[in-house]
This record gives C-alpha cells, sequence and structure tokens, in this order.
C-alpha cells in the first residue's frame, strides 16, 4: 500500500469517527431533551398537585366551617322555639300544623317515600318489529302518558316508572327507542307502578286505550301488589321555561 493509499484511509477513518462523535453528540442532546421535557412535566404536575390539595384544603376548611354555622343554628333555632313555647302554651300546637302542613305538601308534591297496596303494570315493545319508529308496535310517550293519566283519574297516589317518581313537572320525551322521564332515557320493557286501591287501579287500565292495544301489538301485564314501595322525587324541580328548554335541545 502506497503512502496515498494510507493518507486516504487515514482521512477516512478521521472522518467516520467525526460522524459517530456528532451522532453520539446528537443522542445525548436528545436524551437529554426528553429528560428536561419529562422533569418539566413532573414539575408542572407537582405544582398542580399541591394547587388541588391546597383546594381541597380550603373546601374541607369551608364545610367544617358550615357543619359547625349549621349546629350553631340549629341550637338557636331550638332555644328560640322552647322560649316560645313557654311564652305561648299554643305555640307548639301551631308549628306542629304548620310542619304537618309541610310534610302532606311534600306528599302530594312527590317528594317522599310512600308505601302501601297498588299495582305494576309492565308494558314492552312488540316484538313483531324493530322499527322504533312504527306506531302502535312500541311504547311512545304518549303511551306512558295515556297510561299515567288512567291511573291518576283512578286516584293513584304515587306512581313510577322504571323507578322515576312521576309528579307534576314530569316530561315524556321520545329519544330513538327510548323515552326520556325526569331527563332520564327509559328503554323497554317499562315497569310502572302505582299506589292506591288495586280493583280501582286495574280496572282503569284495563279500560285503557293502553291496554286494548295490547291485542294489536304491545305486550301489557298487570301484577296486583298487596305492598308497594315508591321512592320520592329526589332531582331538582325545573320550571316550564326549563322544560320547553330541554325538549328543544338548548
Amino acid at each position: 500500500m502506497d503512502s496515498q493509499s494510507k493518507k486516504k484511509n487515514i482521512l477516512k477513518n478521521i472522518i467516520f469517527c467525526l460522524l459517530m462523535c456528532l451522532v453520539g453528540l446528537a443522542v445525548s442532546l436528545s436524551v437529554k431533551e426528553v429528560y428536561r421535557q419529562k422533569y418539566e412535566k413532573s414539575n408542572e404536575e407537582q405544582i398542580k398537585l399541591v394547587e388541588y390539595r391546597g383546594k381541597i384544603d380550603e373546601l374541607n376548611e369551608k364545610i367544617a366551617f358550615l357543619e359547625s354555622a349549621i349546629e350553631k343554628n340549629k341550637e338557636a333555632y331550638f332555644a328560640q322555639v322552647t322560649s316560645l313555647a313557654n311564652v305561648d302554651s299554643s305555640f307548639y300546637n301551631l308549628l306542629s300544623q304548620y310542619h304537618n302542613n309541610i310534610d302532606s305538601a311534600k306528599e302530594i308534591a312527590g317528594l317522599t317515600e310512600m308505601q302501601g297496596e297498588g299495582i305494576t303494570v309492565e308494558i314492552k315493545d312488540s316484538a313483531e318489529s324493530e322499527d322504533v319508529y312504527s306506531g302502535k308496535l312500541v311504547v311512545h310517550d304518549s303511551t306512558l302518558m295515556e297510561l299515567v293519566n288512567d291511573l291518576r283519574t283512578a286516584g293513584a297516589k304515587a306512581i313510577s316508572i322504571n323507578g322515576e317518581r312521576i309528579i307534576a313537572t314530569t316530561e315524556f320525551i321520545c329519544v330513538g327507542p327510548a323515552v326520556k322521564v325526569n331527563g332520564t332515557k327509559l328503554f323497554s320493557p317499562f315497569v310502572v307502578k302505582a299506589i292506591g286501591n288495586s280493583e280501582s287501579l286495574t280496572e282503569a287500565v284495563k279500560n285503557g286505550s293502553v291496554y286494548a292495544n295490547q291485542a294489536v301489538s304491545l305486550s301489557v301485564k298487570i301484577q296486583t301488589e298487596s305492598k308497594l314501595t315508591i321512592e320520592g322525587y329526589n332531582k331538582p324541580y325545573k320550571n316550564s321555561i326549563e322544560l320547553m328548554r330541554d325538549y328543544k335541545g338548548e
């Protein structure tokens, strides 16, 4: 090998070494950048975690303060009631009457749990059609409304559909294969519970249009119950404007 070839080989080796050094440097910088980003992200998460813990501590302090205030207000209330009762003997009877009126109003509004005899009505779509928009083959919002109205007319004291308590502002809206009741989507089969005179309720259902429709398509089963329990309505009340917005999807 002549000297010229040796020089070329040495030059190639030098260039190769330089390239390897550059590659190593690039890899090293990339690794450092990845670790730097992870470190910064970890720091950000730690900062957020500290902030969240601080907010939780603040909320816990507010809760403790409010609980203490509630207890103080209760004590002040009972002290005031006791003082008024000592001054006027009729005050306690009047207060009891007001509380009874409130309990009665809650019961009428459907806010309390009710128990008693009644019936269970199971109504479900026809097995003959898979078309959710078929007129008489599926349970619609109007179907449930008719059934509820029949039960109310027959003197039902409390009504629920698949666990949803029916009250004065309850809405029935068809949503594809479901019916939205109290803002909750319910699907077939629909189990309707009603508390009241079981004979009157059964007769009302059998004489209604919903029961008559089973001869065409719908499946309707009535079961007499010696004791039913229907939970109270536990959602926020909505006024007419809010109900219309829900209906329009606003």
